[in-house]
C-alpha cells in the first residue's frame, strides 16, 4: 500500500521555513512533489560530548505509520547546494518511548503555522523531536565545497554517526561540480526499506538500479527481538508484543542549512520528486 495522505509538518513557519506541496489532483495515491524552504542556522544533529547539543529545528514533512508496518520510503532530491553542510532528503525518526504521540499529536497550543498548498497538518511533536529520539536521516549534503550522499544516524545513546558516499559521476558531471564561489544543483533518488531488524539506504541510478549505500541495523531490532520472544513465550501476557506492534514512527522529507560559518544569505530551498511511502496495509494513521 502507498501512502500520499495524513502528511504532519514539524518545523515550519512562514518566518524562517516553508513547505509547498504539488499534488497529483487526478490521483489522490500519487506520490507527490513538495518544496522546502530551510533558513540558515537549521538542522538535525546531535553530540553528546560536552557542551551536549541537540538540534532538531530543519523543516519537515512526514507520515506517521506503524512502525511495524513500513516497508520502504524513495524520493528524489534537488537544489543548489552551496554552503558546508547545506542538505535535504529522507528522515525516519523514532520518538521518545516515554511519549504519548497520539495524545501530543492534537494536543499543543503553540503549534508552527505552515504555508502550503497540499494536506499537510501543521504539528508540534514532541516525541519526536525530544533528545531521548532516534533518527536515520539520508541525503546530498555538502562537505567541503562537494555534494556527498550522506547518511547520519541517532541512537537513543545520543551518538550521532555520519557517513559519506561520492555522488554518481553521471550526476557530478552533469552538476558541474562545486567551488567556493559558485553553486552546484545536484539530484538523486533515495530509498530506504527495511530487511529483518535493519534499515536498508538505497542510491538509485537512472536506470532503476540500486546501490546499497548503508545498513542501520539497531532500527528495527525491538521488533524482531520482540517476535522471537513472543514466539517462544506463547503462554506469556502479549500486552508487551501488542505495544510492541502498534509503536509509531515518523517517515518523511526534510532540508536543512546549519551555515556554521554565517555565510547565508537566504534560505536553501530543496526539491523533492516523487516522495512515497509504501507500508502494510492497514499500516497507516488517516
Amino acid at each position: 500500500m502507498n501512502l500520499d495522505l495524513d502528511l504532519h509538518t514539524i518545523n515550519i513557519a512562514p518566518s524562517t521555513s516553508s513547505v509547498s506541496a504539488v499534488p497529483n489532483e487526478k490521483d489522490i495515491s500519487a506520490p507527490g512533489t513538495y518544496t522546502l524552504d530551510a533558513a540558515p542556522g537549521t538542522d538535525i544533529y546531535a553530540s553528546p560530548l560536552p557542551p551536549v547539543r541537540y538540534v532538531f529545528s530543519a523543516p519537515i514533512v512526514s507520515r506517521r505509520i506503524l512502525k511495524a508496518a513500513f516497508r520502504s520510503a524513495k524520493v528524489g532530491v534537488r537544489a543548489r547546494w552551496s554552503l558546508q553542510f547545506d542538505q535535504g532528503g529522507l528522515v525516519f525518526i523514532v520518538p521518545d518511548p516515554a511519549t504519548n504521540i497520539v495524545s501530543t499529536l492534537n494536543a499543543n497550543a503553540n503549534a508552527s503555522t505552515c504555508t502550503n498548498t497540499g494536506t499537510a497538518q501543521t504539528q508540534d511533536l514532541d516525541p519526536y523531536s525530544s533528545p531521548a529520539s532516534s533518527w536515520v536521516k539520508a541525503g546530498i549534503e555538502v562537505n567541503d565545497g562537494k555534494p556527498y550522499v550522506s547518511v547520519v544516524t541517532k541512537s537513543r545513546d545520543g551518538w550521532c554517526d555520519w557517513s559519506l558516499v561520492p555522488m554518481p559521476i553521471s550526476v557530478s558531471s552533469t552538476a558541474g561540480g562545486m567551488s567556493s564561489s559558485s553553486s552546484s544543483s545536484s539530484q538523486i533518488t533515495l530509498r530506504m526499506t527495511r530487511s529483518k531488524n535493519a534499515l536498508m539506504i538505497w542510491m538509485i541510478n537512472d536506470n532503476d538500479e540500486a546501490t546499497l549505500i548503508r545498513k542501520v541495523p539497531w532500527v528495527f531490532l525491538d521488533l524482531e527481538l520482540d517476535n522471537h520472544n513472543h514466539h517462544h513465550r506463547q503462554h506469556e501476557s502479549t500486552s508487551t508484543h501488542e505495544a510492541e506492534a502498534e509503536a509509531e514512527v515518523m517517515v518523511g522529507i526534510y532540508a536543512a542549512r546549519p551555515d556554521p560559518d554565517n555565510e547565508a544569505t537566504g534560505n536553501l530551498a530543496v526539491s523533492f520528486q516523487g516522495f512515497s511511502v509504501d507500508v502494510d496495509v492497514d499500516g497507516c494513521h488517516l
